[in-house]
This record gives C-alpha cells, structure tokens and sequence, in this order.
C-alpha cells in the first residue's frame, strides 16, 4: 500500500511517505503543497494523511481535486484541520475555515443536487473538543450534537454550528472520505 502523510512536520509516520515542503528528521519527499499537479501518477495512491495542513494552502478546490486525481478507486482520505469554532481557526498564516459540511460539495452521499461528479464519498466526519480531561461535559456536548436534529447539509438547520459551537467550541473537524471514479 502507497499512503502519504502531508504537510508532516515532525508527525513522521511508519509506513507512509512523509512529506513537507522542509527537509526536517524522517521527511522522505521535500515539495510543496501549492504546486500542481503533485509528483504522483493518477491513481497510484492508497491513502492520504492530512493534518493540520489543508488551512495552510491556497486553494482548497484545486487541492481536493488533487487528491482525488492521485487517490485509487476507495482510496481514504483522513483530514483533521481547526474547526471553526477554535480561536486556533484564526490565526495569520490560514486561508480557509472549516466547519462539518466543508466537503459535503464533493461527496455523493450528501444529499446536494448540486453535485455533477462527485469525488467522494463521506465515511466519518465529526468534531473534536479540546477538553478531553473533562470527560462529563464532553459526554454532555456530544450527547447534544448527536440527539439534536441535525441536518448537516443545510448549514440553516445545523444547531450545534449556529447555537452551540459559541458555547461549546470544538478544537478540530475529523473527516474520512473514499476516492469515488
């Protein structure tokens, strides 16, 4: 299996080919994430690691299209990247905000007509909240996105991202997707 991990930093993993445009401990490829098209062939990739990375880019669609070109047919794509909701979010160096529906334009299994060819499918998606050591109150934040009605391809109807995220907000958004060819 091909799998890399962008924009790794010091995170190097095993078994992938870790990637950053600095040449640090562990990088195995130095390029950068805005020159297109990436040095891989179309459908040579099994799976991408993407943390904290995507924010930093200048252009989001054209990146995702990328992905897509060099993922195979079911490829995974696992993305983490600050929630909206995180005084982390805004910070000078990121270009683009994320929230839970900041894929569903690319995916097949969210219900948008909009969608003509769509890249991917949704697997997982799902916040992050940054106090893990309060345990009863995450469950509490959790119970409540999960039990409220949440209809998140319509960003009108998303109760936790229009009331909740002010109170309770999350430190990151978690996305699984499949390559659809």
């Amino acid at each position: 299996m091909k799998k890399l991990n962008l924009g790794c930093g010091y995170d190097v993993r095993k078994g992938y080919i870790n990637i950053d445009n600095i040449k640090n401990k562990g990088v195995d490829m130095v390029f950068n994430l805005n020159k297109y098209p990436y040095p891989f062939k179309n459908n040579s990739i099994d799976e991408i690691y993407c943390c904290h990375i995507l924010e930093h880019l200048n252009d989001f669609d054209k990146t995702i299209k990328e992905f897509h070109r060099i993922l195979k047919k079911d490829g995974m794509i696992i993305i983490i990247v600050p929630d909206f909701s995180s005084c982390n979010a805004y910070v000078p160096v990121h270009k683009t905000f994320f929230n839970l529906n900041s894929f569903n334009l690319y995916c097949s299994n969210i219900h948008d007509r909009s969608i003509k060819q769509p890249l991917f499918k949704m697997i997982e998606k799902k916040l992050l909240f940054p106090f893990e050591h309060m345990k009863g109150w995450k469950k509490f934040i959790v119970m409540l996105y999960y039990l409220m009605p949440l209809m998140v391809y319509d960003a009108n109807k998303n109760i936790y991202m229009i009331f909740l995220s002010r109170i309770f907000p999350a430190s990151e958004t978690y996305f699984k997707l499949k390559a659809v060819k």
